[in-house]
This record gives structure tokens, sequence and C-alpha cells, in this order.
């Protein structure tokens, strides 16, 4: 009785260590890097980055998860930016923290860690056209 008693318990230990992780916020060491345009636009959030060479579009926001003000932006990022973030965008190497899962279809949430190599350019035309 004893030793079925130990056998069900490691059973059970091997099981709790088998399964999958619970899904949640991803964790800081998942952050990566990607080649991207910042700008700024009109709702939440209001900082994003589409990176080179696809059409998605990662929303920035801020280590708590509530929308990324300029503050919480790196210092490089915020100088080249200032006086008017709608004005220009910023390309340029982002490290970038998921706070979400990705997701087709959906907008992801990222807090930008670092930034380099950065260069700005007029903002660029998002919308339709024009009336």
């Amino acid at each position: 009785m004893r030793r079925a008693g130990h056998a069900l318990l490691l059973v059970l230990l091997a099981a709790a260590f088998a399964a999958p992780a619970r899904a949640g916020p991803p964790s800081a060491d998942r952050c990566f890097w990607l080649h991207g345009r910042l700008f700024a636009a009109n709702g939440a959030p209001t900082f994003r980055i589409r990176p080179i060479g696809t059409k998605r579009i990662l929303g920035v926001k801020a280590s708590a998860g509530a929308d990324a003000a300029i503050d919480d932006l790196p210092e490089q990022v915020r100088a080249l930016i200032s006086p008017d973030a709608f004005q220009v965008d910023v390309d340029g190497d982002y490290r970038v923290c998921p706070h979400t899962n990705d997701r087709p279809g959906r907008m992801r949430f990222v807090r930008i860690e670092r930034a380099l190599h950065l260069h700005t350019r007029p903002a660029a035309t998002r919308g339709g056209p024009r009336s």
C-alpha cells in the first residue's frame, strides 16, 4: 500500500511538470529586435511600430501595460519626436518586449526596451484619400 502511494505521488509530480505552461503575459526573456518605423496615431495606443516589410502593427504600451506616454519611450526616441510626434516617423532598430501573445488580425502590444540606428522622416500619410 505504501509503495502504491509513493508511485502515485511520483506519477502526479511527473504529470505536473509535463503539463504545458499556462497562458499569460509573455515574459521579458522573449524580447526581440526588429527593424521598423515608429509613428504616432490617433487612438489608443498613440505610439505604434510597423515592422519594415510587413503589414503588422505593434502597439506601444508602458511597463505597467497602460498606453505609453512620450516619457515611457527611450530618451533617444523622445529627442527625435519632440515637439510634435505626429509630424515625424522614426525608422530604426527596436528591442521590444511583448505584453501580449501574437494573434493574427490583432494588434500586439509591446514595450520598447531599446532603440538604435534611428533616423526621422516626415510623417507618412496613413489615412485614405483626403477630401
